[in-house]
Protein backbone atom coordinates (compact mmCIF):
# COMPACT_ATOMS: atom_id res chain seq x y z
CA UNK A 1 0.00 0.00 0.00
CA UNK A 2 2.58 2.49 0.83
CA UNK A 3 4.60 1.59 -2.74
CA UNK A 4 1.42 2.26 -4.47
CA UNK A 5 1.12 5.69 -2.61
CA UNK A 6 4.45 7.26 -3.48
CA UNK A 7 3.92 5.35 -7.12
CA UNK A 8 0.73 8.29 -7.31
CA UNK A 9 2.23 10.73 -5.75
CA UNK A 10 5.21 10.56 -8.33
CA UNK A 11 2.72 10.46 -11.03
CA UNK A 12 0.92 13.45 -10.17
CA UNK A 13 4.20 14.97 -9.90
CA UNK A 14 4.67 14.10 -13.72
CA UNK A 15 1.18 16.04 -14.38
CA UNK A 16 2.59 18.92 -12.90
CA UNK A 17 5.77 18.96 -14.39
CA UNK A 18 4.59 18.19 -17.95
CA UNK A 19 1.64 21.20 -17.50
CA UNK A 20 4.46 23.37 -16.16
CA UNK A 21 6.87 22.63 -19.59
CA UNK A 22 5.90 25.47 -21.80
CA UNK A 23 6.22 28.35 -18.52
CA UNK A 24 8.87 30.19 -16.97
CA UNK A 25 9.82 27.27 -14.82
CA UNK A 26 10.17 24.79 -17.33
CA UNK A 27 9.84 20.90 -16.53
CA UNK A 28 12.35 20.11 -14.91
CA UNK A 29 11.86 22.73 -12.01
CA UNK A 30 7.92 22.16 -12.17
CA UNK A 31 9.09 18.50 -10.92
CA UNK A 32 10.68 19.65 -8.58
CA UNK A 33 8.91 22.08 -6.91
CA UNK A 34 6.50 19.39 -7.14
CA UNK A 35 8.09 16.85 -5.46
CA UNK A 36 9.43 19.56 -2.37
CA UNK A 37 5.97 21.11 -2.17
CA UNK A 38 2.93 19.15 -2.89
CA UNK A 39 1.36 18.75 -6.41
CA UNK A 40 -1.71 20.62 -5.49
CA UNK A 41 0.25 23.50 -3.93
CA UNK A 42 2.53 23.56 -7.25
CA UNK A 43 -0.18 23.03 -9.61
CA UNK A 44 -1.58 26.22 -8.03
CA UNK A 45 2.14 27.92 -8.30
CA UNK A 46 2.29 26.47 -12.09
CA UNK A 47 -0.66 28.84 -12.69
CA UNK A 48 0.20 32.05 -12.01
CA UNK A 49 3.53 30.79 -14.45
CA UNK A 50 1.25 30.48 -17.32
CA UNK A 51 2.00 32.76 -20.42
CA UNK A 52 -0.83 35.26 -21.02
CA UNK A 53 -2.69 33.79 -24.07
CA UNK A 54 -2.24 37.86 -26.37
CA UNK A 55 -5.71 36.53 -28.39
CA UNK A 56 -7.51 36.41 -25.05
CA UNK A 57 -6.74 40.45 -24.67
CA UNK A 58 -9.04 42.99 -26.37
CA UNK A 59 -7.84 44.57 -28.79
CA UNK A 60 -7.56 48.07 -27.03
CA UNK A 61 -5.15 46.60 -24.81
CA UNK A 62 -2.59 43.90 -26.85
CA UNK A 63 0.17 46.80 -26.92
CA UNK A 64 0.55 46.65 -23.46
CA UNK A 65 1.91 43.47 -23.83
CA UNK A 66 3.15 42.49 -26.93
CA UNK A 67 7.14 42.72 -26.92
Amino acid sequence: MFILTIALYFFFCLIVAFLGRKTELGFFKSLILSVVATPLLSILIIFFFYPVKISAIPKKYRERFEK
